[in-house]
């Protein structure tokens, strides 16, 4: 069986996984116009159950599990690169710093556009503590993440309501300036209330937590070689987790616990990681895999590429198409986006290693060594 390898150690498997995860997220963001609340004009009867029912899928099957699958490989690809540096000689622990601080300007960058769900920020305070972690051996890193995974803050949060869900102030502010403000007023709002109602959701919500478990479980991912396994493999644990996630949903459903449904949403993450590396190995020749690679080796570009296209299709400061569209017609356009990005990606990685963004942040990580 093909090894799943291209150039040097890079795993086609994980550009395949990371090109899906942030399709999946372009299309969820899409299907509610990028946090717009605009209600479509004009739409007939059916048209508007039809946006109900393909939002709902769009939810179930995505919600949660999309950036789930985004962390664990940026874990992954964290631990790939401290093995290459450390190899060296090098220690990597103010370099990494250096490298977050970058992330979370990039973060800012998008926040312009779409502040309420920007993760780099959070992903970028998320990786400190996990910088820390970089020597640590396979069963420190396992029992650290699976605290993390277990939602010890959200489980105090339930028992005696640490939180009163003050992020959600926030978003009403920002979701009152994108309805009348302009270019200026909107940036404004995104990069004040934006970004801490942002954080404020990741923390409140266990997302936090969940992130920096996945790190370490992803950093585990790339020493364990999880994935270049047998075919196999994969097809065990989706079984496994498919049953467990089966049994979670029912359970949310009975209890309607939040951090059950946190672990709901692992366990179905698990299980579409593992479905998908199933596929993936099985028709990794195919068109749809082809391309999903290509956009996955620009994920950066791409994920910060969608909040400036969509924005300016859905906000009023653009097209405004908010207000008009529906949720069909939205995931028809988030479609026509992620073509346009495809093809971009593909051409540009025809002349150039890395895309845009990707080089701009190596290139200053290593600014004193240029």
């Amino acid at each position: 069986m093909d090894n799943g390898l291209t150039g040097i150690g890079r795993i086609n498997a994980v550009d395949a996984l990371r090109g899906f995860a942030i399709s999946a997220i372009l299309l969820i963001h899409s299907s509610n116009h990028f946090l717009y609340s605009g209600t479509p004009q004009c739409s007939s009867e059916w048209l508007l159950q039809l946006d109900e029912i393909l939002k709902s899928f769009l939810y179930f099957i995505f919600e949660g599990k999309a950036y789930s699958i985004f962390a664990l490989l940026f874990g992954f690809t964290y631990a790939l690169q401290l093995e290459k540096r450390i190899s060296k000689g090098m220690d990597m622990k103010y370099r990494m710093m250096w490298r977050m601080f970058l992330l979370a300007l990039l973060g800012f960058f998008n926040a312009v556009f779409f502040a309420g769900g920007d993760p780099l920020i959070f992903y970028a305070l998320c990786m400190i503590p996990v910088i820390f972690l970089r020597h640590a051996g396979n069963k420190i890193l396992f029992w650290v993440g699976l605290f993390f995974l277990a939602q010890p803050l959200e489980w105090l949060n339930y028992a005696f309501h640490l939180f009163d869900d003050s992020y959600g102030v926030f978003y009403e502010n920002m979701g009152n300036t994108l309805k009348t403000g302009d270019f200026v007023e909107i940036v404004k709002m995104n990069v004040t209330d934006g970004v801490k109602g942002c954080l404020l959701w990741a923390l409140q919500t266990g997302r936090m937590s969940q992130t920096l478990g996945l790190f370490c479980i992803g950093m585990l991912t790339y020493r364990t070689e999880f994935f270049v396994r047998d075919v196999s493999f994969y097809k065990r644990i989706t079984l496994y987790s498919f049953a467990l996630s089966v049994l979670l949903y029912i359970a949310v459903i009975a209890v309607g616990n939040i951090p059950l449904k946190m672990y709901y949403n692992l366990s179905s993450s698990v299980c579409m990681v593992n479905l998908l590396l199933w596929i993936y190995n099985k028709s990794q020749n195919a068109p749809f895999w082809y391309y999903m690679r290509i956009y996955g080796r620009m994920s950066l570009t791409n994920f910060i590429g969608q909040s400036v296209i969509c924005t300016f299709l859905f906000y009023s400061w653009g097209l405004h198409l908010g207000l008009t569209f529906g949720t069909s017609l939205s995931i028809l356009l988030a479609i026509m986006v992620l073509v346009a990005q495809v093809f971009f990606s593909r051409f540009w990685l025809n002349y150039h290693k890395q895309g845009p963004l990707e080089h701009l942040w190596h290139k200053l990580t290593w600014i004193q060594n240029s």
